[in-house]
């Protein structure tokens, strides 16, 4: 029996769907991050301490959750976590912890030794399933151990500093306002506060720039093609030390993103192409905590 003509459209119509479907690479992408998504289920794990720094023979208390990682509801996957004091000048592990998860959530605490010398520390937190995946994974918080004199917190203003410069998008591209974060770090690998002024062709002021937390912080610039940026770090003593910027790119593509508002995120994607180059179609994928939302 032959199928009927209403019969026979349908047909062409799904193959023409599974075609489709097959052929955009946005699908195939999200496809793709779905099945990783359910095959790898990923968690999380949080620690709330009491407090932001402590004294030798003090006890550092802590809440712990277990999450999804995709939707941060409580997890109870993994029934145990571990959680590690860590001397982060000796680098290594002074104590360790092992709770008991009742539906996502724990209690412990680490008692500081008098003993224990001053300096910087970190709790680490994981579960054993997170040992699979990188340790960027786990959690992790730093805090400080003063000693019972009164704590002074310096940052070191002299001495060699590494300038680093993360365009957002990725690269500085003519023709566009382009925000750069920077990050300032000592010789001892420590965070550096920080206080210069950006050059454009070595000469021109163009905008003042300082580190708001931890020797990092940001600033916007009028990229054109043919300049150079050039940033100044002015010294306690007068003098001043230049870090070039990433050289300005003719041609490229860049992702801007504005979280400004309360309860919106938005994003603006540029494309600059040379003249006699037809414009590209490019597609935007937005995901968080595994999820896409868009």
């Amino acid at each position: 029996m032959k199928p009927s003509c209403s019969v026979a459209v349908l047909l062409v119509f799904i193959v023409s769907l599974a075609l489709t479907l097959r052929d955009d690479p946005a699908r195939r992408i999200t496809e793709r991050f779905f099945r990783y998504q359910m095959a790898v289920p990923q968690e999380k794990v949080f620690l709330h301490l009491d407090r932001s720094y402590y004294s030798a023979g003090e006890t550092v208390w802590y809440k712990a959750y277990l999450l999804n990682a995709s939707t941060h509801e409580a997890d109870s996957v993994s029934g145990v976590l571990y959680v590690e004091l860590i001397d982060a000048t000796a680098r290594k592990v002074r104590q360790r912890g092992q709770l008991r998860a009742e539906n996502g959530y724990a209690a412990g605490n680490f008692a500081l030794p008098d003993s224990l010398p001053a300096g910087h520390y970190q709790l680490r937190a994981y579960t054993n399933w997170m040992r699979n995946f990188p340790e960027e994974f786990n959690f992790t918080h730093d805090f400080r151990v003063f000693d019972a004199r009164p704590p002074e917190v310096t940052f070191p203003v002299s001495g060699p500093v590494d300038l680093q410069f993360f365009p957002e998008g990725g690269n500085l591209v003519a023709g566009f306002d382009c925000r750069v974060g920077f990050k300032a770090i000592g010789p001892d690998g420590r965070a550096v506060a920080v206080v210069g002024t950006i050059l454009v062709n070595d000469r021109d002021t163009l905008t003042p720039f300082r580190s708001e937390h931890l020797g990092m912080g940001r600033f916007s610039i009028p990229v054109k093609a043919g300049q150079t940026y050039t940033a100044v770090l002015f010294n306690p003593d007068g003098t001043e030390r230049r870090f070039p910027l990433p050289a300005a790119q003719p041609t490229g593509s860049g992702l801007a993103v504005d979280a400004s508002g309360k309860d919106a995120l938005r994003a603006f994607v540029y494309n600059v192409v040379p003249q006699a180059t037809a414009p590209r179609e490019l597609v935007l994928l937005v995901q968080m905590r595994g999820v896409f939302r868009g």
